[in-house]
Parts: C-alpha cells; structure tokens; sequence
C-alpha cells in the first residue's frame, strides 16, 4: 500500500432516496466517511456511523477509529477543513444545508 496521502470525506447523507416514505427516508440519514480513491466511488473504503447518531457529528476520536478501521490515518499535520452545502433538490424534502468535511490520510503503517 502507497503512503501517498489521500483526500478523506465526511457527510451526512440527508435520506435514503430508495425508501417510499418521507418520514422513513429522512429517519435514514447518516455520517459516512469514505476515503476518495481512484476509480468508481462504488469502490472507495467506507464507514457509516448508525441511524441513531444522525443529528451529532462524530467526534475527532470516532472519525480516527473509523479511518482505523478502515486502514488509514491522519496524515502528518493534516487537520480537518469544514465547508457548508446543500442538499440536492432532486430529493423528495425540501432543501438544508449540510455539512462536509475534509482531510489528508495515510495508509496505516504495516502491523499497526
């Protein structure tokens, strides 16, 4: 595994789209961390906190165990970037603004 650092991303999915429901969909919403790899997103290394946790952002401890888990972790001096977006109009609720983060992982060092 490359040591080249890679873009990680963290979001909060506003609904599941596949769900009937309105209620339902928005009872779906859920952090995910993905770490931005070449190729497909489908492919990209993931990690989605549980429905319940929905409404408070995962602190600096949670997101770096699921970047461990995931076999990753900060780069050196890296730091969490925050930005504001808006949630897609396509989706069956009225818009919000959501919250993205951003930062710099390495591959965890082998054995670690």
């Amino acid at each position: 595994m490359s040591s080249t650092p890679l873009r990680v991303l963290l979001s909060r999915r506003c609904c599941d789209i596949l769900v009937l429901s309105r209620k339902a969909a928005a009872q779906r919403a859920r952090w995910r961390l993905f770490v931005v790899l070449p190729g497909p997103a489908d492919d990209w290394p993931a990690f989605e906190w549980p429905t319940s946790r929905r409404h408070m952002i995962p602190t600096p401890d949670e997101r770096a165990r699921a970047l461990a888990s995931l076999g990753y972790c900060l780069a050196p001096d890296a730091a969490w970037s925050w930005t504001e977006d808006e949630t897609p109009d396509y989706h069956d609720h009225p818009r919000a603004v959501s919250l993205l983060g951003s930062t710099v992982v390495v591959p965890l060092p082998d054995g670690a």
